[in-house]
């Protein structure tokens, strides 16, 4: 993967000349979140600097440059004396007026005309200091919530065009990258002996030398260059690809997010460069679809690169990095490597076979429905405590791994009882896990269904369109009680506003014996009603059919034989299609005294 991101980052830098290093080592910032920049302007008068005054501008892209932001440590100076104000009190002497005063402590390692610079900089933002911090809180405070930029300028130049403020700039980044380095030895990363290698790159913040047992070399931090060792080359280059797949190739995922690195096996080819071409320049005909029969079969509204990468050739595969970012470090979640492009176009066909079934063409599947089963235990939790186990399925789904139908069970009904519970509808959570049970069906990663009996049903078709795993008797007639079932709450509802019937399905736990007992109690509620028509008589004949049929001892564990007989429920319409005359009841005044 490093090497895939070494590519991007040479490939960027070809296209753009391979001119600009400084673009590379800055730091991005995101217009989202930072709209405007302060800058303190000086003039040079005599043989010194000046403050004139503090000018608001707006930043763009085509500026953002010049101001050679590039973030520091937490509690000290940033590489340059631009950075981001989080309260103007402390980010004016600690970054500003800071990264200054520590130069000086360094003087005598600095050219003379650096040092010369440096001590008239200093003695005018001494000079000046209080006069600055005041222009700065006079400005209007709804700015701040804008996000604001400090910076400098001298005589009109910003950071980035002040030769002096350059030198410094590099000579900072060099010392902090080469801080543990090598001479002569071979990178890690393009496999060549160079006249110098260093510890790691800061592409990859999740390198870390903090913890000795993990620095090889007997545990010396001075050698710790061996874990890791970059030369000067592909580090640059791992850092302009780094930022250009955060910028271009940066997706949230459903409250998480992950980048995309695609590698190729010829990283020189023209194909490749073509598919690098579209990631980075983000073209027309690579975000529209129309026209094509993939038009909204994305699997989420941010994975439109996935579309078309799915139609190329297996010469690129795709890697998958989930990151979190705890404080300055980054945390890997999950890297999904290697994914080929026709394993892309079989999730996509999985997906377009799930929405022909449910009638939802175009956009009615995404792994959104099936986070809906794996991200709170409790929704009175903070944060999302089942990404794990989401992030196993998505990993599972990319990898062509088998999952686990009774883990799969386990959560669905969880999410179902507890909507059932609440007198939510339970019917769109069980509606989502049926389309996820048959997504899973088609991509072949449940376990595979066992050979066995299998009656036949009038109502074949329904059960073979919607699920594969209604391969039993008792399963089918489960699902018809629940159809059923529902037909009742709804006839019941429509005639007292109230469902107390409810109250007969245990929670959603039904065993064995309660499935049984409810046939029965469900044929003596539809007579009492005067509701018992041919329609409803022909699916109790095929419930009692298939159940008394099926073998005398099930197999079904409670959420199974609970998921089956609520997937019924939700499919009512499939079975007993809903009429007007439903909500027609011969004698009121006989239910009206009807026993609970």
């Amino acid at each position: 993967m490093i090497t895939a991101v070494r590519d991007i980052g040479r490939y960027s830098q070809d296209q753009n000349g391979n001119s600009n290093p400084l673009s590379t080592l800055l730091t991005p910032i995101t217009l989202r979140n930072y709209k405007y920049a302060l800058v303190v302007e000086f003039n040079t008068i005599g043989d010194g600097f000046q403050y004139q005054e503090v000018h608001l501008e707006e930043l763009s892209e085509g500026t953002l440059d010049k101001f050679l932001y590039r973030k520091g440590g937490p509690n000290g100076p940033n590489d340059s004396p631009s950075a981001l104000i989080t309260e103007v009190e402390k980010t004016l002497p600690v970054k500003f007026f800071g990264w200054f005063k520590a130069l000086v402590k360094k003087e005598k390692h600095l050219p003379d005309n650096i040092k010369d610079f440096v001590r008239k900089m200093n003695v005018a933002l001494t000079n000046s200091s209080e006069h600055i911090l005041q222009d700065l809180m006079n400005h209007d405070k709804a700015i701040f919530k804008e996000g604001v930029l400090l910076s400098l300028s001298i005589d009109g130049n910003y950071p980035a065009e002040i030769e002096e403020i350059k030198t410094l700039f590099f000579q900072t980044v060099t010392e902090k990258e080469n801080k543990i380095s090598s001479k002569q030895q071979v990178c890690s990363v393009c496999g060549e002996r160079k006249e110098m290698v260093s510890a790691g790159s800061p592409a990859f913040r999740f390198y870390t030398i903090d913890k000795p047992g993990f620095i090889s070399g007997h545990f010396n931090e001075e050698l710790s260059w061996r874990n890791f060792p970059v030369c000067s080359d592909c580090n640059l280059e791992l850092q302009e690809g780094k930022k250009v797949i955060e910028k271009q190739l940066y997706y949230n995922f459903y409250g998480l997010s992950y980048l995309l690195i695609p590698k190729f096996f010829l990283p020189e080819s023209d194909a490749a460069k073509e598919v690098l071409f579209k990631l980075m320049e983000k073209l027309d005909s690579k975000v529209s679809l129309k026209g094509k029969d993939v038009v909204n079969n994305y699997l989420t509204n941010e994975e439109d690169d996935l579309a078309w990468l799915s139609e190329e050739n297996d010469l690129v595969m795709l890697n998958f990095l989930f990151m979190k970012k705890v404080q300055s470090a980054e945390r890997i979640l999950l890297l999904i490597e290697d994914v080929l492009p026709s394993r892309l176009s079989t999730i996509f066909k999985a997906k377009v076979q799930v929405e022909k079934a449910f009638h939802t063409e175009g956009s009615g599947f995404d792994f959104g429905r099936i986070r809906t089963f794996f991200a709170k235990s409790d929704e009175g939790k903070r944060d999302n405590d089942l990404d794990k186990y989401f992030l196993e399925i998505v990993n599972k789904v990319f990898k062509d791994v088998r999952i686990s139908i009774d883990f799969l069970m386990r959560y669905f009904m969880f999410a179902i009882r507890r909507a059932f519970l609440r007198d939510e509808h339970f019917r769109g959570k069980a509606y989502d896990a049926l389309m996820d049970l048959l997504f899973f069906d088609e991509l072949n990663l449940l376990n595979p269904i066992k050979e066995g009996e299998n009656m036949e049903s009038k109502f074949d078709e329904v059960f073979q369109r919607y699920s594969r795993r209604m391969d039993t008797p008792e399963k089918k007639g489960i699902f018809l009680l629940g159809a059923l079932t529902q037909a009742f709450l709804d006839l019941q509802y429509a005639t007292r506003k109230s469902t107390p019937f409810r109250e007969q399905l245990a929670g959603l736990r039904l065993n064995e014996r309660g499935i049984i007992g409810l046939t029965s109690k469900l044929m003596q509620k539809f007579t009492e009603y005067k509701a018992l028509d041919k329609e409803k008589q022909l699916v109790f004949s095929e419930v009692n059919s298939l159940i008394l049929g099926s073998d005398s001892k099930w197999t079904l564990s409670i959420d199974e034989l609970n998921f089956y007989f609520v997937a019924g429920m939700t499919l009512r319409n499939e079975i007993i299609p809903k009429r007007e005359k439903d909500n027609q009841v011969n004698s009121k005044e006989e239910i009206n005294n009807e026993s609970l």
